[in-house]
C-alpha cells in the first residue's frame, strides 16, 4: 500500500522546484497542509508586508492545487498538535517540509520532528529556501570554497530540481477537515482574527 504523506507547506507556496513535495509525491499519496501558528515564530512573528504576501501566495497555492483536485488543508496551531491530528485522520506515515532558518523556527522544528519520529512516522526535511544548501556544495574536504571558480564549478555540476505537477494522481487530502483560516477565492481572509491581522498589518516584524 503506498505511503501517505503530510508536506507541511510554510515559505514555500509553490508546486514548481519544491524537494519536499517531490519527495512526497515519490512515496504515494500526498498530503497538503498550510498551519497557521504565528506566535511560535515570537519575537519575529508575521508582520504588515509578511502577512500580505502570505494572504497572497496561500490564495495562488490553494488555487495551483484546485487544478490537481487536491486541496490545501488550512489548520490552526500549535503546529505538532495540527500535524499529529492530521497524521491520525489521514493514515499518514511520513511528515515533510522544506527548511526554514530563524532560530526560534529551527527550535521549534527540530522539536516536532523528534516528537513525530518518536510516534513512529517518517520525517523528513528539505533545503528548498537555498540553491543548495552550503554543506552540499563544499571543499573534498568538506569545507567552504574560497575561490569562486572551483565553487561555480561545483554548483553546475550539482543535478537541478523538478516539478511534482506532471506526477499527477498523488492527492490524499479531499476527505480531510479543513480549518477555516483561508477560503481560497478571491478576496479570501484568513478567518475573522487572523484576518485583521493580515489586512491591518497588526503584529511585529516585516
Amino acid at each position: 500500500m503506498a505511503a501517505v504523506t503530510l508536506v507541511w507547506f510554510r515559505h514555500d507556496q509553490r508546486l514548481d522546484d519544491n524537494p519536499a513535495l517531490l519527495a512526497a509525491v515519490a512515496h504515494g499519496s500526498v498530503v497538503p497542509v498550510f498551519i497557521w501558528a504565528p506566535d511560535e515564530e515570537a519575537p519575529w512573528q508575521p508582520g504588515a508586508a509578511s502577512r500580505w504576501w502570505l494572504h497572497q501566495s496561500l490564495t495562488s497555492l490553494a488555487a495551483s492545487l484546485a487544478k490537481l483536485g487536491c486541496p490545501l488543508v488550512i489548520r490552526r496551531g500549535p503546529t505538532l498538535a495540527a500535524l499529529q491530528q492530521l497524521a491520525k485522520e489521514t493514515g499518514a506515515t511520513h511528515v515533510v517540509w522544506n527548511r526554514r532558518y530563524e532560530p526560534a523556527v529551527v527550535k521549534r522544528d527540530t522539536a516536532i520532528k523528534k516528537a513525530m519520529a518518536a510516534a513512529g512516522l517518517t520525517v523528513e526535511s528539505f533545503g528548498g529556501g537555498l540553491l543548495y544548501e552550503p554543506v552540499h556544495v563544499a571543499t573534498k574536504q568538506g569545507k567552504p570554497y574560497q575561490v569562486f571558480t572551483p565553487f561555480w564549478r561545483a554548483l553546475l555540476a550539482r543535478a537541478g530540481s523538478g516539478t511534482a505537477e506532471a506526477a499527477g494522481g498523488w492527492c490524499e487530502a479531499t476527505a480531510v477537515r479543513h480549518d477555516r483560516v483561508s477560503r481560497p477565492a478571491a478576496g479570501h481572509r484568513l478567518g475573522r482574527h487572523d484576518a485583521q491581522d493580515l489586512d491591518t498589518g497588526r503584529g511585529r516584524g516585516g
